[in-house]
């Protein structure tokens, strides 16, 4: 699953998050770009600790992005 698609995806209904027991997934309704029918939905397996851990490493490489665009905006 495309996690930038995220919130296009929750804004229209087309993502259903469940749980079981300690198990997360995504299901994505698919739809026929031809018809507009529904078609074999997308299932994703979403592993909690590993998205705190991937938004934890943007977070740092934001920060460091930030910082070097600051630097270079202050040379003369």
């Amino acid at each position: 699953m495309d996690i930038r698609r995220y919130p296009q995806l929750k804004a229209s209904g087309t993502v259903t998050l469940t749980k079981l027991k300690k198990a997360y997934s995504a299901t994505i309704k698919r739809f026929s770009p031809d018809f507009g029918t529904p078609t074999t939905d997308e299932e994703a397996a979403l592993d909690l600790e590993l998205l705190k851990a991937t938004a934890l490493e943007l977070k740092d490489a934001k920060a460091a992005i930030d910082m070097l665009i600051d630097d270079l905006k202050a040379l003369p």
